[in-house]
């Protein structure tokens, strides 16, 4: 968890909103997941038996992996939902409910683990949770995208007819949360990235309007650089 609130505190800027942190958390429980998981495997190998490494590597990597990466997922949804609250108290609010919300769900899978040894009992129930996790975090992403949805609609709007095209506009409108297309095309690679820009600029000018620049007062800086990067990109237009 402090990885997660240093990535928060060190690229603020860069922090957009609730999705970006269910990700960078996800992220981060991943890699310790992954560190923790070879450190343990160090110590476990030459005094078990091969099926029970392979047992052990199996639940760690797979089940204990994705269950690493919704605890610090949780914890960064909190910071997310703080990043672009207008209101004080969400600052320490949300992110201590994330936190608390991971540590309960960590809590609930180390109790199940503690109450039996039995190896299928440890499966179904780490299995539970991970499912679980997968089964929720659709739903809270689709959720998250539709407030995303509303915002890129109604900032970018106005800019509609002057380097944004009517397809572009539908196009990122329709496409899942700031186009994550990657292709070999030069030419696509620009036009993709022209859609990031625009939907970093929407993002923007939302905390813009909503916090003023008291907040943020390197805003209007950050603005005015998103639009001389579309100005580079002006004339690549993708249509629907």
């Amino acid at each position: 968890a402090l990885a997660l609130f240093a990535i928060y505190h060190w690229a603020y800027a860069e922090f957009d909103d609730s999705l970006d942190g269910l990700i960078y958390g996800a992220m981060v429980g991943l890699g310790f997941a992954m560190t923790e998981n070879f450190l343990y495997f160090l110590s476990s190998y030459g005094n078990r038996s091969l099926s029970d490494f392979t047992w052990l590597f199996l639940l760690r990597t797979i089940l204990f992996g994705i269950n690493h990466a919704l605890y610090t997922g949780l914890t960064g949804l909190g910071l997310g939902l703080a990043r672009n609250s207008p209101r004080s108290y969400a600052n320490w609010l949300y992110p201590l409910l994330g936190l608390l919300a991971a540590a309960l769900v960590h809590g609930l899978h180390n109790f199940g683990i503690a109450l039996t040894s039995a190896r299928w009992t440890n499966l179904i129930f780490s299995g539970a949770l991970a499912i679980i996790g997968l089964t929720l975090l659709p739903v809270v992403i689709w959720v998250i995208w539709q407030k995303q949805r509303a915002i890129l609609a109604d900032e970018l709007a106005d800019e509609v007819g002057d380097t944004l095209s009517q397809d572009e506009y539908e196009l990122l409108l329709r496409h899942w949360h700031r186009p994550l297309l990657r292709r070999r095309d030069p030419t696509k690679r620009t036009q993709v990235r022209r859609l990031h820009l625009y939907a970093e600029l929407a993002l923007h000018k939302r905390r813009l309007h909503t916090f003023g620049i008291t907040r943020e007062p390197q805003l209007p800086l950050q603005i005015g650089r998103i639009r001389a990067k579309l100005e580079e990109t002006t004339g690549l237009k993708i249509g629907g």
